[in-house]
């Protein structure tokens, strides 16, 4: 199970198999905004820097493509935009939080990432065979 001891190493570890190497022609419609999920580097740059401002525009505009996904991924998709706004709070609220808060929440993060391994196989899945494109 990933450890919830640096936002940026779980937002990383979560995203990592929503990275798009390589895409079709022919595809679904929300493959291109799928793909365009790319490059999170931003999202996990600005939670290890504690910068929520980025962070937050970053996130959103992740969940904006969960919001759009297909009805065969749309649950999948939110749920990890879920987890994945729950895992960026975490990461930035370091200094606000008393550590027993801040362990506890860390905690309840982790076991919502250890239950989305089958929600990213579902949507990797979805995205190899509609989209042409191989999430790692």
């Amino acid at each position: 199970m990933t450890c919830l001891r640096s936002g940026a190493l779980v937002v990383t570890t979560l995203v990592a198999v929503l990275l798009p190497a390589a895409c079709t022609d022919k595809q679904n419609p929300w493959c291109e905004q799928l793909s365009s999920l790319g490059d999170l580097d931003a999202l996990t740059t600005a939670v290890s820097e504690g910068d929520g401002p980025t962070a937050q525009k970053e996130l959103e505009r992740f969940e904006a493509v969960a919001e759009d996904a297909p009805e065969a991924v749309h649950d999948d998709m939110v749920a990890i935009a879920d987890t994945l706004g729950e895992v960026v709070a975490v990461g930035l609220a370091g200094a606000d939080a008393e550590d027993t808060e801040l362990e506890q929440r860390r905690e309840a993060a982790n076991q919502r990432l250890a239950a989305m391994s089958e929600r990213t196989a579902d949507v990797s899945a979805w995205a190899e065979t509609e989209c042409g494109i191989h999430l790692d």
